[in-house]
């Protein structure tokens, strides 16, 4: 294991613990039984009776996403910023085919065995999730170009159930 994926690694580590620690917390302020006393974790003791955690486990949960994934994608991020500039697909936005395509190539060569990218170093597997967000930003916005196939929706279920049943038939 490398430096940066030991890192990551002992950051995502981290991250579990402290998720878990969130859950028992949530979990006791949701416990009307509970609401008069104090609530520990590792980090701080939250009072169950403050307002703010009422309605802030109400709110998108950002602390389940591992940070340092989203740090990597960060950094892929980056390195998009300097070869294409910060926002450039704000700006002039995208065409889904290229983004898919691009996407696609980052899993097939971590699949294939390539784990770091090698123009950048970093995971293949960041180069696709970051290009995902950057489409799935100008998709929410209005400013990509749908160049997709006509639409073929069904057709993942149907080869499922045939999957299914050649399964089957070979388990008899």
């Amino acid at each position: 294991m490398n430096k940066i994926d030991r890192i990551l690694y002992d950051l995502e580590k981290h991250n579990q613990e402290l998720s878990q620690n969130m859950a028992k917390t949530i979990t006791t302020i949701g416990n009307r039984e509970h609401m008069n006393e104090d609530v520990e974790n590792t980090t701080t003791t939250i009072k169950a009776t403050n307002p703010k955690d009422a309605c802030g486990v109400k709110k998108v949960p950002l602390s389940g996403m591992p940070a340092p994934v989203l740090l990597e994608a960060g950094l892929v991020k980056l390195h998009g910023d300097l070869k294409y500039g910060r926002y450039n697909w704000r700006e002039a936005g995208v065409r889904g085919s290229v983004y898919y395509d691009a996407a696609f190539r980052h899993l097939a060569a971590w699949y294939e065995g390539e784990d770091n990218d090698p123009d950048s170093g970093i995971s293949h597997i960041a180069h696709a999730i970051t290009g995902l967000a950057v489409l799935r930003d100008s998709i929410m916005r209005g400013n990509w170009v749908d160049d997709r196939p006509q639409s073929t929706q069904g057709f993942i279920s149907e080869l499922n159930k045939k999957a299914a049943e050649m399964v089957e038939q070979h388990n008899k």
